[in-house]
């Protein structure tokens, strides 16, 4: 039988479960990340939009 000379073999699968395991968690960052965007702002422009209501009351 063949036998495998460099340890580098065994590494291999690991490597690529490495990298499609950090892809993985760098999609799911991103989409959180674009799914809450909007929220963000909403909440960064809140004192302005506060102030805009306070100012239709007077």
């Amino acid at each position: 039988m063949f036998k495998w000379s460099s340890p580098t073999a065994d590494e291999e699968p690991v490597r690529s479960k490495k990298i499609l395991r950090w892809l993985l968690i760098f999609l799911l960052l991103s989409a959180l990340a674009v799914g809450l965007y909007p929220w963000l702002a909403l909440l960064s422009r809140l004192p302005q939009y506060r102030q805009s209501l306070m100012l239709w009351r007077f």
